[in-house]
């Protein structure tokens, strides 16, 4: 009998990362390479209407958590991270585009692995969910 894994117990490489058809030969390949193998890109529901409270942020981020990303812009802009809001979590070994919203006007953090692609006021901030899909490129 086999013992059921956590998803946080499969890591790459391992040799307990489980096979969905174990009985048939492999093509080869790898389960996360480097970042620029998966890339994501977020697309929302609507259009930032271009007026309003909040500052609607579209990044292009490398390595990092959804999280860091929103740490980093209320540390940069110095407001509460509770006031950043962001639509879904994004995978961090990828290079993802991702919308972020704050209630000021966003500064460029000093780091390679984040840059501000565009900025565009709304009048609410964006809330979990907010995501109408999810475009893929392996």
């Amino acid at each position: 009998m086999s013992q059921a894994l956590a998803w946080d117990d499969i890591r790459p490489g391992a040799s307990n990362t489980p096979l969905l058809c174990a009985e048939l030969p492999g093509v080869g390949g790898e389960l996360w390479g480097l970042p620029e193998d998966f890339q994501v890109e977020e697309i929302l529901p609507y259009a930032p209407t271009g007026s309003g409270d909040h500052h609607f942020v579209q990044v292009r981020k490398v390595g990092m958590s959804t999280v860091e990303v929103a740490t980093l812009l209320a540390q940069t802009a110095n407001i509460p991270s509770r006031e950043v809001g962001f639509a879904g979590r994004k995978d961090v070994q990828a290079i993802a585009t991702q919308w972020f919203s704050l209630p000021t006007a966003p500064v460029a953090p000093k780091t390679d692995r984040l840059e501000l692609l565009h900025v565009c006021r709304h009048p609410k901030k964006l809330k979990n969910g907010h995501v109408r899909a999810n475009r893929f490129t392996i």
